[in-house]
């Protein structure tokens, strides 16, 4: 699932994103997806950066976020 602000309201959780490549903009990483989903990607600099959802909730802005951890980087095709 691409995380960009299309999830379903009352099923989508904030969450946070950790890893990958540090120019990667703050406000990028802090985003809302479908309750549940096990990986997101983030379109970045002519490829995907890949999040794997885990157990781990951090505090935000909103209260309590779910964290995605970096797993891969993929280029997008020409």
């Amino acid at each position: 699932m691409y995380a960009d602000g299309h999830a379903s309201e009352e099923r989508a959780e904030d969450v946070i994103l950790i890893g990958g490549p540090s120019d990667l903009p703050e406000a990028r990483r802090n985003c809302r997806v479908e309750g549940g989903t096990a990986k997101v990607k983030i379109g970045h600099l002519g490829g995907h950066e890949h999040f794997e959802r885990t157990e781990e909730r951090l505090s935000s802005s909103t209260g309590l976020a779910r964290v995605y951890r970096w797993c891969m980087r993929t280029r997008v095709a020409e």
